[in-house]
């Protein structure tokens, strides 16, 4: 992976959240704090600016609406997840193929 690219994305999702210090396998939601519209405008940005198709993206099944947070928080206490992972290592692996599964 081109270094640039990946300081490029980190730079936008540390734009995007305020959070400084991110590791390649951060759970956008769990680990960053990303959710709903927050997550859903970083997502718009992601694909305009690496030209990573996130047509057909099932963003629910990752993302909880911002209503829903607080059910996320207690479920993330007891240690039970409904949404599925993805990380930045998912969203560098979206810019080398130009999708994101």
């Amino acid at each position: 992976m081109d270094e640039e690219v990946l300081h490029a994305l980190l730079n936008l999702i540390r734009d995007k959240t305020g959070v400084s210090r991110l590791s390649m396998d951060d759970d956008l939601e769990l680990d960053i704090g990303l959710t709903g519209d927050d997550a859903l405008e970083l997502f718009e940005e992601y694909g305009r600016q690496f030209h990573v198709d996130i047509n057909g993206f099932p963003f629910d099944q990752y993302f909880y609406d911002e209503v829903y947070y607080l059910l996320f928080c207690f479920q993330k206490w007891i240690g039970h997840y409904r949404k599925k992972r993805i990380t930045i290592r998912n969203l560098l692996e979206g810019i080398e193929c130009g999708y994101l599964m």
